[in-house]
């Protein structure tokens, strides 16, 4: 199995957008998503065209020009715990390409999101899935494979935190690669939810939306609602999941876990944080008031 660690697609959109402060120059020789989307080759994009790892790393980039004066903002060490994993088993779509899946989640959810490509291992069936997803130790796994044994796009179980995607259902009828892609990403991540128990939204027409057919999936919406990304945060806390806690190097200062500074806008927050005031406060002890 080849396995590779989407988490390192949030250090990469850290790190580029602090490099400003610090007047450095970020390398890109990382097998994480470059956190400048769309730069190369695209200009001028339009919102909607974006993909929604593109709009991801372009938000937590904003966040990060916003909280310059106050140094930034940093992840706080250890407090990103659990594991989500996706399998890709299936040859209709290229694994890179649905790679994209699990960066969006580690980026936009600030959580610990794992790619497995096991192309040509075992396929996971609803038989064996809950003993894979212990194998692989994961809180929650997404199995995308394929199989003319059921025609079902996916299969779900929300009490055991899996889902099943099929690919040989779900590509049925596509008309070119970049369809397959799309169709496929589209049912991972409805997967994901499903598999932790969003399974519907409010919002008609959303991406979890009732698809009966492919036709039906093609309609619906590419991008997660907010009211299934809020229930699907609060039901894997309940599983031991918890998103990496983001705060500027100020907060972070304050609160005492801040790493030494790296700037000079960095050093003069800790400098001010940690300089004992001239005049501290003195509280003189009441004997009226007791001990």
């Amino acid at each position: 199995m080849k396995k590779e660690f989407s988490a390192m697609a949030i250090a990469t959109v850290i790190a580029c957008a602090t490099a400003a402060l610090s007047g450095a120059t970020t390398s890109s020789a990382t097998n994480a998503p470059s956190a400048s989307p769309g730069a190369v080759g695209r200009r001028h994009v339009r919102a909607s065209e974006r993909t929604p790892l593109e709009r991801a790393q372009r938000h937590m980039a904003a966040l990060q020009r916003h909280a310059q004066s106050e140094g930034g903002y940093i992840a706080k060490p250890n407090s990103r715990k659990g594991r989500i994993v996706f399998v890709n088993e299936q040859t209709q779509v290229p694994g890179a390409a649905l790679k994209e899946v699990a960066d969006t989640i580690a980026v936009r959810d600030r959580l610990d999101v794992e790619f497995v490509d096991a192309v040509g291992g075992e396929r996971t069936t609803p038989r064996n899935a809950e003993a894979r997803k212990a194998e692989l130790k994961a809180n929650a796994a997404v199995f995308v494979t394929e199989s003319d044994e059921y025609p079902s796009m996916s299969i779900a179980a929300p009490e055991g935190a899996w889902s099943i995607v099929n690919a040989a259902a779900v590509c049925k009828g596509a008309s070119n690669e970049a369809f397959k892609k799309t169709r496929l990403i589209k049912m991972m991540e409805r997967g994901f939810y499903t598999a932790c128990g969003a399974m519907n939204s409010q919002y008609p027409g959303s991406m979890m939306g009732l698809a009966r057919n492919v036709e039906e999936l093609d309609r619906l919406s590419s991008r997660a609602p907010l009211d299934v990304i809020g229930r699907t945060m609060a039901n894997l806390a309940e599983m031991g999941v918890t998103q990496e806690i983001f705060a500027t190097y100020k907060k972070a200062c304050e609160e005492g876990w801040a790493p030494a500074p790296t700037n000079d806008i960095q050093k003069a927050i800790w400098d001010k944080v940690h300089t004992p005031p001239k005049a501290p406060m003195k509280i003189e002890f009441d004997p009226k008031k007791g001990r």
